[in-house]
């Protein structure tokens, strides 16, 4: 891990298993829940399913809010 942030990739990656559930829904217990960025100009208000893209502080990444 340290080696990893030295390289500037931060904390939002992730080299795990994502747990998705399926077709890129991530998993009741993934360790992916809320490791995505927001881009706050960039960023849609809805996901993929239409509903609330951030549902508390970080957004989950990919193209659903599942958690």
């Amino acid at each position: 891990p340290g080696a990893i942030k030295s390289l500037g990739l931060g904390d939002n990656n992730l080299f795990s298993d994502p747990q998705l559930s399926s077709a890129f829904h991530l998993g009741s217990s993934s360790p992916a829940i809320n490791k995505g960025v927001k881009l706050s100009s960039q960023y849609p208000a809805l996901d993929h399913a239409g509903k609330a893209r951030v549902k508390n502080s970080k957004p989950d990444p990919g193209p659903f809010e599942d958690h």
